[in-house]
Parts: C-alpha cells; structure tokens; sequence
C-alpha cells in the first residue's frame, strides 16, 4: 500500500456551487495545477466565506479525488472520513478545498509501523559518503551500499551491500587503480568487513567476520568471527564461529566447522582444507593438509599436544591424530587412528581388528630404489595365528591346486625377512 499523493500548499477555490451529488467539481482556471497529478487523495472542501478555518464549518466535507483533467476533478467520491455530504451552494459564498492532513494519512503512516500496512516501495539515495544514502539505527550505521565516488585512479564499480551496525565503512575505494577494487562485497552483521580497503567480491555474514580485511578478495565467511584477522589473504572460505579466524595471509584454505583451523597465523600459510568443528584447529604454519571429522588432525599421537607445523598430511574420521608435530605426507583414516609417521598411511585405530577390503586387486608398488624398504610388511602379534590365510577354490588350473601328483620345478626363489630369524627364501617355479 503507498501512501497518497501530497503537494505544499494544495489549496484551491470551486468556480461554482454543487448539491450534495455531485461528484465532478470544476476548479477556479489554474487552481488545478496545484494539485498533484497522481491519484487519489483526500481533500477537504468548506465554505470560506463564512468559515476562515474549516473545522468551524457545521458542513464541511472531506471528499476523495480519484482524477483530474486540468481544472475538473473527476470523479470524486463524497463524503469520506465519517464526514456528511453537504450541498456548496450558498449565494454569495466561496467554497474552497485544500490537501492537508487527514486522519486517513495519520493512519496509513501509522499503519506501516503497527503492521496494519507494508511498503511497496522504498527509495534513498546511494551511499557515496558518510551522511548519503544511510539507514542509521540510532546514531550508528545500519544499512548502506558504499561506492566511493573518486576512487584512486579508478573509479569503484561499487554494488556493494552492508548490514549491520558497524558493517563497511565510508572510505574504502579512496586508493582504487581499478573499477573492480571496493565492490561486489556483502558484508552483514556488525563490524564486518569494518577495515576493507581494496578488497573485493567477499561475503562476509556474522559479527566481525572479515574485520580487518584490507586488500584481500574472494573469501567467504560465515559465522562470528570467521576470517576476522584475515588482511591480504584472498579466496578463504571459513564457515563456522571462529573459523580460520587467525588467518591473515594464507589463500585457498577451507574450512568449514566452528574453530576449524582458527589457530592459522603463518604468512602465506595456504591450501588447507577442514571440515569439521575444532578440525585442524592447532595448526598455524602447516600447508595442504586435509582434515575431515571431529577434531581431525588437532593432536598428536598422546591426544593433548597440539599438532601444529605438519603438512600435506590426510586426516580423515573423527579424533583422527598426527604420529607427531611437523610430519609429512602422513594419510590416518579412520575414528581414532594415529599415524605412523612421513610417508606413511594407515587404516583403523591402533588396537582394531580392522579389515580392509579392495574390491579388485591390491597392487602394491615400492618405487624408491634407494630405500631399504620391503614392498609388504605383515605383522601379527596373536602368536597362534597364521601370516596369511588364502580363500579360494581348489581344482586345476585354480589360484589354489593340489598337489596330487603334480611335481614343483622351482625357478626363482622370493626373499622374504622374518623378524627375529633373518633373511629366507619362498622356492617358487612351474608345476606339471
């Protein structure tokens, strides 16, 4: 619902008398133009002769204009606002009708701030300064769009948007060499993005995320605190209170998860990943890890020491733990697992029967030619149990053939080290 038309200084004199009925009233010649040209409105129509004032007039009337052709207001609906219609005819008298302020306006007002109404339409300005285009919640900020009107060089796209108190400010774009500086960021909640410079296109949702940002761009966070020390690092994404909220420098980093890795303070710390709440959460000068579940990647193996400097490192399943502080290229999987050290990988947590099943063959590939290594290590330490159990259907020509009466020419000799005993081999070679 919009409010009607007003204009200053609507007042205007009938040419001619009219009986109660009428509802076409032809002004003096001009008047007309003092009226708005939109509709409809209220107007209150008296005899001025007699009454200077019309509230003394015993038949004044308050009619509505729904139209109006120069001079002629048509058509007009009679008594409006509990008034009576009266007949203006009077010999010798003047009738006049002005625009003012009615009850009905007083009411529609009001009725946008008890609910009774809603806005169709609301315009200001843009936001070019400190004092345009603001909507103020008291006496601090709340809603602006911020486009520095100069620029540094260039000037700022803009097509910004700040919710909050505190959110933005009024200068950032001042020192922009390029259109695309100080523009296409959202900033909603108080103090976001409060120190943006020339960052550009961050989304910034929640208290203080982004706080601090000057010239970094392309970061998402969403939560309190999210990103909130972050200055120059661009294309973060940190969902979740206080997620990567130490981060300053680091680009490409994820995390998504409250406190997920908030502790990140290194320069160009960078292409980390967490997902889960307090993943990877003591980490500060680790780069390219990647954390999933609860806690994943936060300690080292005794569950207390913060794991802090390790990098390209996997962590995946709840409570999942670094062998120790600064490895590398570490992969634990699974709830509770700890790993086992740089260039090392491991399934289940220690202590677990787990098994592991590949649908398809296992290949296993030792490619470091220098490393005194074995290319498979099976270790059991239930002493009555077997190293290796195979599962298959005997018969000829199968994986698994009796011997019957068959004779083993062995070829080759597969080395094989047994823990405690030495160096063995495995005789292998054709059969017939």
């Amino acid at each position: 619902m919009a409010l009607d038309p007003v204009i200053n200084f609507g007042k205007v004199t009938v040419s001619t008398g009219y009986d109660d009925v009428a509802t076409s009233i032809v002004l003096s010649s001009g008047d007309g133009a003092k009226l708005p040209s939109t509709f409809s409105y209220n107007m209150t129509w008296w005899n001025n002769t007699d009454y200077a004032d019309p509230a003394d007039d015993p038949n004044v009337e308050i009619v509505r204009v729904s139209g109006r052709s120069t001079d002629t207001l048509s058509p007009i609906a009679r008594a409006q606002e509990g008034t009576t219609a009266t007949v203006k005819n009077l010999a010798g008298k003047t009738y006049k009708m002005i625009l003012s302020v009615t009850k009905k306006m007083i009411d529609d007002i009001g009725g946008y701030f008890d609910g009774t109404n809603s806005f169709t339409e609301l315009k200001i300005d843009p936001t070019t300064s400190s004092s345009t285009g603001i909507i103020f919640k008291g006496t601090d900020r709340f809603i602006h769009n911020f486009q520095h009107p100069t620029g540094g060089g260039a000037i700022p796209n803009g097509k910004n948007i700040f919710i909050g108190i505190g959110a933005g400010n009024f200068t950032m774009g001042s020192t922009a060499t390029i259109t695309t500086h100080s523009s296409r960021n959202i900033g909603i909640g108080a103090d976001s993005l409060l120190n943006n410079t020339t960052g550009s296109s961050n989304a910034a949702m929640g208290n203080d995320t982004l706080k601090v940002n000057t010239t970094g761009a392309n970061n998402m966070a969403i939560g309190t605190s999210a990103l909130t020390a972050n200055t120059t690092g661009s294309a973060n994404v940190g969902i979740g209170g206080s997620a990567l909220a130490s981060n300053t420098k680091g680009v490409n980093n994820v995390a998504i998860g409250n406190s997920a890795l908030t502790l990140i303070t290194g320069t160009f710390i960078s292409h980390n990943t967490a997902i889960g709440t307090s993943s990877l959460l003591a980490l500060t000068t680790g780069i390219t890890n990647t954390a999933m579940g609860y806690t994943s990647g936060r300690f080292i193996a005794d569950g207390t020491t913060p794991n802090e400097t390790s990098s390209e490192c996997v962590f995946i399943g709840g409570y999942t733990k670094a062998s120790a502080d600064g490895v590398s290229r570490e992969t634990v999987i699974g709830y509770d697992a700890i790993g086992k050290g740089t260039d090392t990988a491991i399934i289940g947590a220690e202590g677990v029967n787990t098994k592991v099943y590949a649908s398809g063959g296992l290949i296993v590939n030792q490619v470091d030619a220098s490393g005194a290594m074995p290319a498979l290590l099976l270790n059991q330490d239930d002493v009555s149990e077997e190293m290796i159990e195979f599962d298959s259907t005997v018969g000829v020509g199968n994986a698994i053939e009796a011997v019957g009466a068959k004779v083993l020419t062995t070829t080759h000799f597969i080395k094989v080290t047994i823990t405690g005993v030495g160096t063995r081999y495995i005789p292998c070679g054709t059969i017939a």
